[in-house]
């Protein structure tokens, strides 16, 4: 449970920073929970993130922001919206590099998809040693009825790939009753990669035996929720409003992607202001551990006001998340080396001017 807290806070920036305030509407409705989704949880695990998936925007919804994105003409706009990006992108791969990386229609295909379908990551363990990276991970996405066009989508990305990377080759094979296929070619110590469709749904694994593992999950379903995701609902998801604003700061963050900050508000300020500490406590004993990747966290009060601001920073990553509890209300983001944070101070400034209002 440690790390799915600890990596949050980065991972929701990575997924505006990815769908921007257009393409990732926030205030949409989720679909219902997905049986299939929460079975994918372990007993045990390093970071463990469910999306419940995007419905469709209801007219008349008691959420206004959700109304308008279903009026037709905001339809139709972020239609042509849409259209105008994809017409641009592909100009880009056309003037790209024959050898340079790039971000195909397939590609964003297939990240639209897993944005907005249920969805469930899992990294069960994770080592760094001499002799490489051992790690054990999974992913199930619930395609329902995109799962021909997820499925073309994957087909084509991996013959784009195959096209740049010619000694990547691809072998079937049979697991828990599942037509898999895994890359083959590899160099010896790599983890092994391998994936495969069942039920409108897909499954990717790393690890010898990680897609077994997720199958034997998903096929127990009188198995109980785990004891980490019962107590993450109560002391995390519970203290938590129904009231989350994002907005766009000024200059760039790390990687390129927007300078962005997140706040919620909190019906039990308390109780997650104790959880937030456990929590960090407990991430800051597992960091220690042999063979985890070096992880840094700071504190210091706020440039601005008495807020004590939390900041963590993964090895060398650029990435780094910033958070503080500002009265009734949680805020996060993220900074980039010595630059001030685009998180936590910034957001408790700018209260009264947020952007992106989701009620």
């Amino acid at each position: 449970m440690m790390n799915v807290l600890a990596l949050g806070p980065g991972l929701l920036l990575i997924l505006l920073g990815l769908g921007g305030f257009s393409g990732l509407p926030l205030s949409l409705p989720p679909l219902p929970p997905d049986p299939l989704v929460e079975r994918a949880a372990p007993a045990e695990c390093l970071l463990h993130v469910a999306l419940a998936g995007q419905a469709k925007a209801a007219a008349g919804a008691a959420n206004r922001v959700e109304a308008l994105l279903a009026e037709a003409d905001v339809q139709r706009f972020i239609g042509e919206v849409d259209s105008m990006v994809a017409k641009m992108l592909a100009r880009q791969d056309a003037a790209a590099d024959a050898g340079g990386p790039r971000f195909t229609p397939a590609m964003r295909s297939l990240a639209f998809m897993l944005l907005t379908r249920p969805a469930a990551l899992t990294i069960d363990s994770l080592a760094i040693g001499p002799n490489g990276v051992t790690a054990e991970a999974s992913l199930l996405v619930n395609c329902g009825p995109d799962v021909d066009r997820f499925r073309a989508a994957l087909d084509a990305t991996i013959a784009q790939l195959r096209r740049t990377e010619a000694w990547l080759t691809l072998e079937e094979f049979d697991v828990q009753g599942l037509k898999a296929t895994r890359l083959a070619g590899l160099p010896p110590k790599a983890p092994v990669m391998a994936w495969g469709f069942k039920d409108g749904s897909f499954m990717a694994a790393v690890g010898t035996d990680a897609l077994e593992h997720l199958l034997v999950r998903l096929a127990d379903k009188a198995r109980p929720a785990p004891a980490w995701k019962t107590a993450l609902e109560k002391h995390v998801l519970e203290p938590l409003g129904d009231t989350w604003t994002a907005c766009a700061l000024p200059g760039e963050g790390p990687m390129g992607l927007p300078r962005t900050a997140v706040s919620v508000g909190l019906d039990d300020a308390k109780t997650f202001t104790k959880t937030l500490a456990a929590v960090t406590a407990l991430v800051t004993k597992g960091a220690a551990q042999p063979g985890m990747p070096q992880l840094k966290l700071g504190s210091r009060k706020a440039h601005a006001g008495e807020q004590q601001v939390f900041t963590a920073r993964l090895g060398d990553s650029p990435l780094e998340p910033a958070w503080c509890v500002d009265g009734d209300r949680g805020v996060g983001g993220g900074r980039r080396g010595d630059d001030r944070p685009a998180g936590g101070p910034a957001v408790a400034r700018r209260r009264g001017g947020d952007q992106g209002v989701a009620r």
